[in-house]
Parts: C-alpha cells; structure tokens; sequence
C-alpha cells in the first residue's frame, strides 16, 4: 500500500512537468525564409517558427552566423531545402551531433518527385515544393512528424493539414490543364507549372551562373518560330537581365509570356499557386500549327497555283 502511494505521489509531481513541457510547443527552424508561411499554416498555436536567412537576401550567397548557431541549437525540428551551400553545414552539424534537432531535407523526403533540368540534365533541386503534389508529400511529412513530437498538439496538426490539402485539392481542380511545350527564365518553374500539363523545353538561365548560350537562344528562336513553343513563363518580376532577355524574345516573336511569382516570395505556396492559375488563365495561348517539312513542298505548290490562278484570271479581265 505505500509503495502505491509513493508511486501516486510521484506521478502527480511529475504531472505538472509533462503538462508544461507539452505548453511550450516546439520550435521549427527553416533555412529559407518564404519557407515560414507555409510551415505556419501547419503548426499549433504553441510552436514557434523562425528562419536563417532574411526575406530579401539570396540563401545561395548566406554564411551562418554564431546567432545562427544559437538558434539551430534551441530547434526542435530544422527544415532545410538541401541546396544552398549553407544548407550543407547545417547537415553536417546535425550528423556530426553538434546539433539534436530532426532534420528535415525536403528532396529526401519519400515520394518527393525530383524533375530532371531540362538544359543541363541534372536532377532540379530549386523548390520541389512549388509542385503542388510534391508540397502536400511535404506538409504531410511535417504534421506526422509534428505529431510524433509534440502528440498534445495532434487534433491542431490533423485539422490544419486537412486544410491545407483541401485547399491545394481545390487549386488542381480548378487548374487548366494544358499539353504544351514552354520556354522558361529558370529551373522553378518545372515545378511552377508543368503539373498543369505544360512541360519545360529550354531555360534562359540554365542554373544560377550558367546562362543559355548564343546557341541555345537561337534554337529558341527557331523552335518559336516553328510554333513549337506556345509560352513564355518568366520566374519572379524583378528588373533582371534575365527577365528582360525573356520579354524581349516573347515580344519579337509574338509569343504570349506570363510572370508568376518567385518561390523565394515570402507568401505561401497554395497563394503562388493561386497567383498561377490566374495567369494562365487570362493569357491567350493560341495554338499556332507547326509546319513539318515533308508539308512545305505542298504548301509551296499550293502557293504556285494560287499565284498561276491570280495572274491568269488577272489577264483575262484585262483582256476584257
């Protein structure tokens, strides 16, 4: 009997203990800033999410600082896109033990679909998550891990992502599906829009450093030309050399163009998507029919016999 009481005893002591800890929520530390809306939207009122890098400074260029160090350090859980060379001290650290928080890199996540780049034929690491299959394979990770972390907080997790994947369900079914070949300024947008049936063919800007060549631009000329290419999708509305290469091909070549937003906006991912659809939406994409070159020898004729017809029927009014 005493030894129950003891026992007793010791579980009410320890009850406030697990009841505080539980309150305290967890903290998520994300690499790249526009990460945090989306992780946000999953999260119970008790977590915490921070992010590394500053909204407008470009994670490839960021180094960590001890500040840095000290915030990884308190994180139960660190988010990581696995790409910019940051990104891979981060994981060291986590591997080497220097760090104790879960590690989540978003292309090792299972069912995540990684795209091949269509220019240099590497695997496209820059934000599979704006693919909107690929960010509900992501948000479902989380709130699983979420919820093995911090169980106290599960109904929060499950409503939040049923949200979530309504929402994201909601913009696939509203979403035009369309089977054309596209040009694009950069790699985000493989996962931007060829979920809607589009697919990639060429890349103003290859990978970050690595513009397309004089070669490479002139076979997108040609291949616009042909009517082989039926759109132009520019990557954020920056001022860019970039950028201004783009529109300058689509409007000398009549291509109609959209702008969607950059993966590095600080908004969330179904906002993007949303931003997306109405793009596409209000651009007129006309399907030009591309000529094959066993049918230029018949158009030609065909134009020949036209031209025979004018000048005979033009004589014989003359005639007259």
């Amino acid at each position: 009997m005493m030894i129950l009481r003891v026992l007793v005893i010791l579980a009410l002591t320890l009850l406030p203990t697990a009841s505080l800890s539980a309150n305290r929520g967890l903290t998520v530390v994300v690499t790249f800033s526009n990460l945090v809306p989306d992780v946000k939207q999953l999260v119970c009122a008790a977590d915490k999410v921070e992010s590394l890098v500053p909204p407008g400074v470009d994670p490839h260029d960021y180094e960590l600082r001890p500040e840095d160090i000290t915030k990884l350090s308190e994180a139960d859980i660190i988010i990581s896109t696995a790409h910019a060379p940051f990104e891979k001290i981060v994981s060291e650290k986590v591997r080497g033990g220097e760090l104790k928080a879960k590690l989540v890199e978003i292309p090792s996540i299972g069912g995540m679909v990684i795209k091949v780049n269509p220019a240099t034929g590497q695997p496209n690491y820059h934000m599979p998550i704006y693919d909107p299959y690929n960010y509900l394979t992501f948000m479902r990770y989380l709130k699983n891990l979420l919820v093995e972390l911090n169980p106290s907080c599960t109904n929060e997790y499950e409503r939040n992502f049923a949200e979530i994947r309504k929402k994201i369900e909601d913009i696939i079914a509203r979403a035009p599906q369309l089977k054309l070949d596209v040009v694009a300024t950069s790699p985000q947008a493989q996962y931007a829009v060829e979920w809607m049936g589009m697919k990639v063919r060429y890349l103003i800007m290859k990978e970050r450093g690595l513009p397309a060549t004089s070669k490479d631009l002139l076979d997108i000329r040609r291949d616009i030309m042909k009517g082989e290419l039926k759109l132009m999708v520019i990557v954020g509305r920056g001022d860019t050399q970039i950028n201004n290469k783009a529109l300058e091909l689509a409007n000398e070549n009549g291509l109609p163009y959209i702008v969607i937003p950059s993966p590095l906006e600080v908004r969330s991912i179904p906002d993007k998507l949303e931003d997306i659809c109405r793009e596409i939406s209000s651009v007129n994409i006309v399907a030009k029919r591309s000529w094959q070159e066993n049918e230029l020898p018949l158009y030609l004729s065909l134009v020949g016999i036209a031209l025979a017809l004018g000048v005979v029927l033009y004589l014989t009014i003359k005639k007259e």
